[in-house]
């Protein structure tokens, strides 16, 4: 009988954790700083990451034509000196 009283003391226990993880997930859920506010976060981050790699491409666009300006440069230098 130890055994059995002992199983169900067991899953009394564990009925109580699972019920506590279900009051946490609730408040993580539905509370005003809950995790249903992380979407709008993500997604304002989400735009600034696209903007900053929007701008670092442009950027990159532009220090490339400016070293295929100097490389041609160089060319045209290097003519003259020979």
């Amino acid at each position: 009988m130890n055994d059995v009283e002992s199983k169900i003391n067991d899953f009394d226990r564990r009925i109580e954790e699972l019920e506590g993880d279900k009051t946490d997930l609730e408040n993580d859920l539905f509370n005003p700083n809950g995790l249903r506010q992380l979407k709008p976060h993500f997604a304002r981050q989400k735009k600034e990451l696209e903007l900053t790699i929007h701008r670092l491409s442009n950027q990159c666009q532009s220090l490339h034509k400016q070293l295929e300006e100097l490389n041609e440069e160089e060319v045209h230098l290097n003519k003259q000196i020979v």
